[in-house]
């Protein structure tokens, strides 16, 4: 028997990122001199499924095969036979294993096996793909970065998408002005955001023209996100905005929960409304009680739900029962470029500890990834305990979205 090889390497992303980019896109990275043309340009595909083939497609078309899937269990195992450059019957057995790190990244285990089959030349043929390899993983991983940073501006075209449905947009080439005519006491439908504007001339004509835009909201509100100029933020402080941070938390894999059965309807006639109205109020006197949020007026709690209502068909709410009472809601969208977001989440203080939450994020991310999302994203204020929840479940934390606020002129 010819030992097999044995790799392991860290790349800086989750299994199910990981296990995408190494089958769904290697043409972005596999090298073209670990083909069998060498020609630039070529495509590599991994047909998802046993039996599925694996083959370069060159920019004339022609296809030479690399090998078959044998093993396919995305996000954390993938098996290939490898016969790059040989025969079928001469081909050796990838067994690559995808491992999820208490940090959100990933260790990826490669046991290549098999090499018995080709008889005097294993040891040769062993020793050539132990090179193969320790030069192509690199290449892997750099992508798995690069794709992480694309996948953080995907998740910002999310995070600020969410807040333009329902509401009008005025988009310049410096920022966007969100603006709800109907609700205007709501920071989240009256806004600005997208912001990159970074010289003291391009910050001077984003205020001027949200005070036109806003001449009738009696607050000015900016989104912050990761790719907003740190010169602009500090503007907002100097002026006297107030900011409150809100954690954006992202779910690559499946779901770590077995929750409970539990009664959940989507949201659709006037009474289910009604009921998420009166959950929505009962959650902003409790935020009030216990000094997380200043208290609010009820027509800000009606407000608020119409800006939900507005969202809709686009962002559905969901409401879960027990004991015969509608006792909680929850919301989901499909969210932009594949990328999804759950939002709203509350429980009766009468119903809690009984699984309801788990349940909830279980079916409005199960329903985000039937309508096109892959990863998903839920928010978490810092000094509330539902982070830990998200943390447990799966979810990883992936940036900050900060919100600064200042009373109108």
């Amino acid at each position: 028997m010819i030992e097999p090889l044995r790799l392991s390497f860290d790349v800086d992303c989750p299994p199910a990122h990981a296990f995408a980019t190494w089958t769904e896109d290697p043409s972005r990275w596999w090298p073209s001199d670990h083909s069998v043309s060498g020609e630039a340009g070529l495509q590599v595909v991994f047909e998802g499924r046993v039996g599925g083939r694996i083959f370069e497609r060159t920019a004339g078309g022609v296809e030479h095969d690399w090998g078959e899937i044998t093993l396919w269990e995305p996000p954390r195992r993938l098996g290939y036979l490898w016969h790059i450059g040989r025969e079928r019957a001469a081909g050796t057995d990838v067994l690559i294993t995808f491992h999820a790190r208490d940090d959100g990244s990933t260790r990826v285990e490669i046991e290549h096996s098999g090499w018995e089959r080709l008889g005097d030349d294993g040891p040769r043929w062993r020793d050539a793909n132990l090179g193969g390899w320790t030069s192509l993983w690199p290449h892997f991983v750099d992508h798995c970065r690069e794709a992480d940073d694309r996948r953080l501006d995907r998740a910002i075209a999310t995070l600020l998408g969410y807040f333009r449905l329902g509401n009008r947009v005025v988009t310049t080439h410096l920022a966007d002005h969100v603006h709800g005519p109907a609700t205007p006491s709501i920071y989240d439908a009256n806004h600005t955001s997208r912001i990159r504007a970074a010289g003291g001339a391009e910050i001077d004509e984003v205020f001027a023209d949200a005070e036109r835009e806003f001449a009738s909201v009696q607050h000015r509100t900016c989104k912050i996100d990761p790719r907003t100029p740190t010169a602009f933020e500090a503007r907002l402080l100097l002026a006297g905005y107030a900011g409150e941070a809100e954690l954006q938390l992202l779910l690559a894999g499946e779901l770590q929960a077995a929750p409970p059965a539990v009664d959940i309807r989507p949201v659709a006639t006037e009474a289910d409304w009604q009921a998420v109205a009166a959950l929505t109020r009962l959650d902003h006197l409790e935020e009030a009680e216990e000094g997380r949020r200043p208290a609010m007026a009820e027509s800000v709690t009606e407000q608020m739900v119409t800006t939900k209502r507005a969202k809709a068909p686009d962002l559905q709410f969901f409401l879960a029962r027990d004991d015969g009472e509608d006792c909680a809601i929850f919301s989901s969208w499909p969210g932009v470029d594949g990328i999804g977001k759950v939002e709203d989440l509350f429980t009766h203080p009468d119903h809690r500890r009984r699984g309801i939450a788990t349940a909830l994020i279980d079916h409005a991310v199960e329903d985000a990834r039937q309508r096109g999302a892959g990863p998903v994203l839920i928010g978490a204020v810092p000094n509330d305990t539902p982070r830990l929840l998200y943390h447990r479940l799966g979810f990883r934390p992936l940036c900050v979205l900060r919100s600064y606020t200042l009373a109108a002129p």
